[in-house]
């Protein structure tokens, strides 16, 4: 294991690329299922061999949710355990400066932290979705599997999707001798 004060400055690794694949992968495992669907629905019911095959994918993607979650667990871990000797160095900066860069330091590490949950929360869904779609009922497909409703469920609840908001465009006087809104709001709080 690498020594607290390289996990501190983050050195992971490898994850600014993760973001990025994301959307790509989740489009190819859409199209490879909307592929297997029309495959499916081409042989009919004939296909001996093929009766499983639904069974098969969603077998297959519980697998890649699984490992999601494991990704995001171990993202958690990773980062308690980083931010733990974050904290150590905080502590232990002798002068101001050094106090505040480590700071700094810290609170990049907890943004860049819930970007990744983030992205890995919003592919479990993705994931979710797609084994759902497959099932004709209303049953979910997690019912099977409470382990790993219990553990999507709170992954949901701690990275709810997210939710555009409606945003108000105003134009603002640009006479500088009157304040304008933001510089009003900013004095009034």
């Amino acid at each position: 294991p690498r020594p607290p004060a390289a996990r501190a400055r983050g050195g992971r690794g490898g994850g600014g690329g993760r973001s990025a694949a994301m959307p790509v992968i989740s489009l190819l495992l859409l199209g490879v299922l909307h592929s297997g669907e029309a495959l499916l629905a081409t042989r009919g019911s004939a296909a001996g061999s093929l009766k499983n095959s639904p069974g098969e994918v969603v077998g297959h993607l519980k697998g890649l949710v699984d490992n999601y979650v494991a990704k995001y667990e171990e993202e958690e871990t990773s980062f308690a355990e980083s931010d733990e000797a974050m904290a150590k160095v905080v502590n232990a900066s002798a002068d101001d400066e050094a106090k505040v860069r480590a700071v700094d330091e810290r609170h990049k590490q907890q943004t860049e932290h819930e970007e990744r949950l983030s992205d890995i929360a919003g592919f479990i869904r993705t994931l979710d979705a797609a084994v759902q779609s497959m099932f004709t009922s209303e049953e979910n497909w997690k019912d099977e599997f409470p382990e790993l409703k219990e553990s999507i469920d709170r992954i949901n609840q701690k990275s709810p999707a997210l939710i555009a908001q409606a945003t108000n465009v105003t134009k603002s006087s640009a006479d500088p001798s009157e304040p304008s809104a933001v510089a009003a709001a900013a004095a009034a709080a």
